[in-house]
């Protein structure tokens, strides 16, 4: 499975387009992107160039005040690798809530009471200011990638209804798709992943509940504490490793596809 569908040039609406449902997001949203890249560089470049920018995205906007759920978002430091190459890691640990009583998993839910009401929730349109809903045989506004509401549900994420709306649930999807989906660099395949999480061995850790979020008078989460008995905390970890190189004579840096 590819992580996305990309796009070098708009598409019109319209039956047998080929266009899937899901969420679109142009250059403008995308960190070290421009439109030609979307044409004149390799599907593995692009893959790799792709999971920089989501992943940046994610981090610039999430990490100074985590939404809730988030237990952590980090990125490492660079570590050099050779001659202008580096490496860096961008990690994200979240939390589902499992609710016994009627079989579903979810994002922590957010606060209705107290000074907390309505607090913890993170958009899109947080994230990717630019980006638009795709309907099945919808139009592609120009060059971009496409990320698919079918292969982000298969990592516990939820098309949302608007970009505007609460969508913790299709980051962490997004996280979990890159992690099971990314192409990573081997002594025989070129990719600028150079690491990421095994998505065959991951496992997720149960925790115990901390009373803050179930605070009768100002609770972090609208979770009740009668509930609790029924609930259950289990944490996913996700990390992923690129590595890059700069141009010390142009002050640029590239993702760096190669081999291991």
């Amino acid at each position: 499975m590819a992580i996305c569908n990309f796009y070098d040039s708009a598409v019109t609406a319209g039956s047998g387009n080929g266009v899937p449902q899901g969420i679109f997001i142009p250059p403008s949203d995308l960190p070290g992107f421009n439109g030609s890249e979307f044409t004149d560089t390799s599907e593995i470049t692009k893959e790799g160039k792709a999971i920089y920018a989501l992943l940046n995205a994610v981090y610039k906007n999430t990490a100074t005040t985590p939404p809730l759920g988030f237990a952590s978002i980090a990125k490492s430091n660079p570590q050099g690798t050779g001659v202008n190459q580096s490496t860096e890691s961008i990690s994200l640990t979240f939390q589902w809530i499992q609710d016994l009583s009627n079989k579903t998993t979810y994002a922590p839910p957010l606060p209705t009471i107290g000074t907390n009401a309505g607090l913890g929730g993170c958009s899109l349109e947080q994230i990717f200011p630019d980006c638009l809903k795709i309907a099945n045989e919808g139009a592609i506004p120009g060059a971009g990638i496409l990320l698919l509401a079918s292969d982000i549900a298969l990592y516990g994420g939820s098309h949302p209804s608007t970009i505007s709306v609460d969508a913790r649930d299709w980051i962490a999807g997004l996280f979990g798709l890159l992690i099971a989906n990314a192409t990573l660099r081997t002594t025989s395949i070129a990719s600028a992943i150079t690491n990421k999480t095994n998505a065959l061995t991951t496992k997720v850790n149960g925790l115990q509940f901390p009373a803050s979020w179930y605070d009768a008078n100002s609770p972090l989460t609208g979770l009740l504490a009668g509930d609790i008995p029924h609930y259950r905390i289990i944490q996913d970890s996700f990390s992923i490793t690129y590595e890059y190189i700069n141009d010390p004579i142009a002050q640029t840096f590239e993702v760096r596809v190669a081999t291991a």
